[in-house]
């Protein structure tokens, strides 16, 4: 039920999805080995951004999705463009955070982060 009402708030356009990765996630074999963080879905040319911590702790994330294949993405967060990145790998932001693409299906990513 979860997974279907996160995938109709992206249909409708709702891409600020911020959920909780605590383990596998159904019929996503590479969730596991690459997400142990916060997980979002991004769109193809739709900036997301993401407010991490809380008080004089918390960090904003901007992160934008700027090309995608069926295996990789390239992504800018924060103006800090990765490299390609394929399902299953990881990219090292300069602050330590790591990026992770986790799925892709048509013109969007689902997105792992995991903040340092």
């Amino acid at each position: 039920m979860k997974k279907i009402i996160l995938g109709l708030l992206a249909m409708l356009g709702i891409m600020l999805l911020v959920v909780s990765c605590s383990g596998p996630v159904a019929g996503e074999a590479t969730a596991s080995k690459v997400c142990d963080g916060d997980q979002f879905i991004l769109k193809l040319d739709v900036p997301v951004t993401v407010n991490y911590g809380t008080g004089l702790q918390s960090k904003v994330y901007a992160y934008k999705l700027d090309y995608i294949t069926s295996t990789q993405a390239k992504l800018t967060v924060n103006n800090e463009v990765t490299n390609k990145i394929e399902v299953g790998k990881s990219y090292t932001l300069k602050d330590g955070t790591g990026v992770s693409i986790v799925r892709i299906f048509g013109s969007s990513a689902r997105v792992c982060v995991n903040y340092k």
